[in-house]
């Protein structure tokens, strides 16, 4: 790395070894250097008093959010957190939050249940690659919304997929009780 140990301080810049501060901006001047910020101790590094960063590294997978007040923090990325489950048994098989299923068996519909526990926000997605299809059935006082009607309260609420490629997205609107359904691809019914 080349040394420039002239400061050179003019009313729109200034050049302090390997760094330029020119009006608002600040860059290095050899050609792919990199530029750090590291405040003391516990200090942190605050962008135009609007933003406030973490002063720790997140853990692997982590995305920087903002709480809307301005400080950011590290947290769990859910859109890569999202797993793929492919289901070839005729066994019913409890859904679980923030995964998808592909219902894949070629003899029998596949039967899915809703999670016990979800929370507003948590998202399932199940679609039929068989034809065969899928059903997803309720626990007790469970139900699901599909645009301005509702599945049947309780355990004899389902809804049921006709075709190949039938998709749905199962968004928690009330935890443990209600999720919204979409319909991304197909024709689903409801009892």
């Amino acid at each position: 790395m080349a040394t420039n140990n002239a400061i050179n301080n003019s009313a729109e810049n200034l050049v302090v070894e390997d760094l330029d501060f020119t009006n608002s901006t600040i860059s290095t001047i050899s050609t792919n250097s990199s530029l750090f910020l590291s405040p003391n101790g516990t200090g942190k590094v605050s962008i135009a008093s609007a933003y406030t960063l973490p002063n720790i590294d997140g853990t692997s997978g982590q995305v920087m959010k903002t709480d809307g007040a301005g400080n950011a923090s590290w947290q769990n990325d859910t859109a890569t957190n999202f797993t793929w489950n492919v289901t070839t048994s005729a066994t019913a098989v409890t859904l679980a939050v923030n995964n998808g299923y592909i219902a894949n068996n070629t003899s029998a519909q596949v039967v899915y249940t809703l999670p016990s526990t979800f929370a507003v926000g948590d998202v399932i997605q199940v679609c039929a690659l068989a034809g065969n299809g899928f059903r997803i059935s309720q626990n007790n006082l469970q139900f699901m919304v599909i645009g301005n009607s509702i599945t049947t309260i309780g355990t004899g609420g389902y809804i049921e997929s006709q075709n190949i490629g039938d998709w749905v997205e199962l968004l928690g609107v009330a935890s443990n009780t209600s999720m919204m359904v979409e319909i991304k691809v197909g024709n689903i019914t409801f009892i």
